[in-house]
């Protein structure tokens, strides 16, 4: 591999552990925020079971793309290690597709609960899963795109492993 690539990929490598840390800090915040005013405020402490789920919702949210930067980050590393063509930089590649495809389904399914519990007719979950729809595809495309890409690497694999073979 070129000198300018390993470069750009120590550089990612380094700026991805910065975006980690940061997403995890931006959790965080609100989190903070949220307990100090049900521990200031009575009032807010009877719908707390609903606040508590939406911040379980969003931990959960937040999670997964941290869990999906993690796994970029062991790929770009291996990489540069050497492991260019590896089954766990498949694998990883594979689990961050099928991730992408499922991170907007918290937040419909806590939109799904508010339109359930509410007794005017959703209001406030309609437009949260109606915006959940409309903010799908690019994540639809990005983990469909990632699936292709990954069936496309294992070819990549067997072919060096095939190379391998006939030496």
């Amino acid at each position: 591999m070129k000198r300018s690539h390993v470069m750009m990929l120590r550089m990612l490598f380094w700026a991805l552990n910065i975006v980690i840390a940061g997403v995890i800090l931006l959790f965080l915040y609100p989190v903070f925020l949220m307990f100090r005013e049900m521990h200031s405020n009575p009032a807010i402490s009877g719908s707390s079971g609903m606040i508590l789920f939406g911040v379980f919702l969003r931990a959960f949210y937040l999670g997964g793309l941290i869990y999906i930067l993690v796994l970029l980050n062991k790929t770009i590393f291996r990489i540069l290690k050497g492991h260019v063509y590896d089954l766990f930089n498949l694998r990883n590649i594979r689990r961050i597709g099928y991730l992408l495809l499922l991170a907007p389904v918290p937040s419909m399914l806590f939109a799904l609960l508010l339109i359930a519990g509410s007794e005017t007719g959703g209001g406030m979950g309609v437009m949260m899963f109606l915006d959940g729809i409309l903010n799908y595809w690019p994540y639809c495309l990005l983990g469909v795109g990632l699936l292709i890409m990954a069936v496309i690497y294992k070819k990549g694999i067997t072919y060096k492993q095939e190379l391998e073979l006939t030496i």
